[in-house]
C-alpha cells in the first residue's frame, strides 16, 4: 500500500476516485467532504477509508513504528495512518459509495473500525467472558440517496452508533500470524454480520475456532440497517463525531473500510451535484491488496 500527498490552497470541492474489488465485494469509491475535528493526530488521510482493507497491518511501521507486520483479523485491527482516517470532535467524513445498495430488510451497510479483541490466553486467540474489545468508538450516522439530503438511519437527524464489533480478513489465518497464508481464503466482505446479542456472541470463546465461527465467513464490523431511513437506495454516508464540549476528554472516530450488501447492490452512484468542503491535504491511497 503506498500513498502520496497532494496539497491544495483553494477552498473548493473535492472527490479522491477509487476503484476496488474484493470477491465481488463493493467499498467507498471516492471522498465528498472531509473535516478532521479535534484530536485527528496524524490521521488525515480521507482517502484511508476508500476500498477494501489492508490484509496485513503494520508493515510499514506508520504512526506506531514499534510493531511490526500482522494479519489483520479480530484480535489485530489496522493501526497505520495509511490504513486510518480518525474523525475527531467537531468533524465530519462524507464518503461516496461505489454502487448503490439498495434498502430492504436486513443489514445495507458496515462500517470497519479498529477495533480489536483482548486475549486473555495470549497468544491462543481467545476472548474473556464478557468478550473485551479495544478501539470502540461512537460517532453519528447518516445516509443519503442524492448526496445532498442527508438523514439519520431512521429518518430525521443523525443517529448514534457505537462501533465496537472486530473485523477479519483471512479465514485461514491464525490469530496473530504475521504473513499471509499460502493459500488465502478471504472472508465475505459483502455479506452482513449482524450475530445475535451483538459483542455477546464472541463471550468466553476457548479456541480461535469458536471466535471464527461466529463471523460464519464474514468480514465482520458494524453493520447498520437503514431500511426506516425512507430512502430506497443509498449512495453516500456522513460520519460525524459531536464536540462534547469537555476539555478533558477527546473523542473520535477511526475508520478503515465501508462494506455494502452484494445481495443488495444496484447500480453506478453518480458524483453529487454539489460538493462541499475545503481541501488542506489529502492522501491518495490506491486499492488495497
Amino acid at each position: 500500500m503506498r500513498s502520496f500527498f497532494v496539497c491544495s490552497l483553494a477552498a473548493a470541492s473535492f472527490s479522491v476516485f477509487l476503484v476496488s474489488t474484493t470477491l465481488g465485494a463493493s467499498f467507498a469509491q471516492s471522498v465528498v467532504a472531509y473535516s478532521p475535528g479535534a484530536g485527528a493526530g496524524l490521521y488525515t488521510n480521507p482517502a484511508a477509508a476508500l476500498g477494501a482493507p489492508d490484509g496485513i497491518t503494520g508493515e510499514n511501521g506508520l504512526a506506531m513504528p514499534f510493531f511490526g507486520g500482522a494479519v489483520m483479523g479480530p484480535f489485530n485491527s489496522a493501526y497505520q495512518n495509511d490504513e486510518l482516517v480518525r474523525v475527531g470532535e467537531g468533524g465530519s467524513l462524507t464518503l461516496r459509495l461505489d454502487r448503490y445498495v439498495n434498502t430492504g430488510a436486513g443489514a445495507e451497510f458496515g462500517l470497519i473500525e479498529n477495533v480489536s479483541f483482548f486475549d486473555p490466553s495470549f497468544p491462543s486467540g481467545t476472548t474473556s467472558s464478557p468478550a473485551v474489545v479495544f478501539g470502540a468508538d461512537n460517532a453519528r450516522v447518516e445516509v443519503s440517496q442524492d448526496g445532498v439530503n442527508f438523514v439519520g438511519l431512521t429518518g430525521g437527524s443523525a443517529s448514534d452508533v457505537n462501533f465496537d464489533m472486530p473485523s477479519l480478513y483471512y479465514l485461514n489465518a491464525g490469530p496473530f500470524d504475521e504473513t499471509a497464508p499460502t493459500s488465502p481464503l478471504l472472508a465475505d466482505f459483502g455479506k452482513p454480520f449482524t450475530p445475535a446479542g451483538g459483542l455477546s456472541a464472541f463471550d468466553g470463546k476457548s479456541s480461535y475456532v469458536d471466535v471464527l465461527s461466529v463471523f460464519d465467513g464474514s468480514a465482520g464490523g458494524k453493520w447498520l440497517d437503514a431500511s426506516a431511513s425512507g430512502l430506497g437506495a443509498i449512495g453516500y454516508i456522513r460520519l460525524s463525531v459531536p464536540d462534547d464540549n469537555d476539555p478533558s476528554t477527546v473523542n473520535t472516530l477511526e475508520l478503515d473500510s465501508i462494506l455494502t450488501n452484494s445481495a443488495q447492490l444496484g447500480g453506478v452512484v453518480p458524483e453529487p451535484t454539489m460538493l462541499p468542503g475545503i481541501v488542506a491535504m489529502i492522501s491518495i491511497r490506491r486499492s488495497r491488496r
